[in-house]
């Protein structure tokens, strides 16, 4: 659940307050008089969203392609996380870091983190294998000296 900026697994509800405990362990005593907003991340369904950025050279189509086939490996292997195909929806972003193509998929409640995790893995290792680039981001520093 995310309430205002705390995000966390409720643990408990009184009728002042409301108790979170986030992912590191910490916990927020959120006053219930000041709970504007509320974000309930479990009801159902959560979905893992994958934005991969390779560089402005490497050929889209290849990219989807390969992408396709980990998302459908990944469903065919973890059925009891993946509730419907993933799908690559296309580019997100274009800049002159690369291109960043966005998938999407669905998951149980708490299952997309795990997903997310898998699939960058598999991700990394099919694109070496396929000798698909990944973007780095370059910095670039320029000093004037006197």
């Amino acid at each position: 659940m995310k309430i205002s900026d705390f995000t966390g697994i409720v643990e408990r509800m009184t009728l002042r307050a409301t108790v979170l405990r986030n992912l590191e362990g910490q916990v927020y005593v959120v006053p219930n008089g000041n709970i504007q907003n509320v974000i309930v991340m479990t009801k159902g369904w959560s979905r893992a969203v994958l934005d991969v950025t390779v560089p402005l050279k490497e050929e889209l189509a290849r990219v989807f392609d390969v992408l396709q086939r980990i998302g459908a490996r990944l469903a065919q292997d973890w059925p009891d996380r993946i509730l419907e195909q993933p799908v690559v929806l296309g580019v997100e972003k274009l800049d002159d870091s690369g291109v960043t193509i966005r998938s999407i998929v669905k998951t149980p409640p708490f299952k997309h983190a795990d997903v997310l995790r898998e699939w960058r893995r598999r991700v990394k290792d099919e694109f070496d294998k396929a000798g698909i680039e990944l973007a780095q981001k370059t910095i670039s520093h320029t000093e004037t000296l006197k």
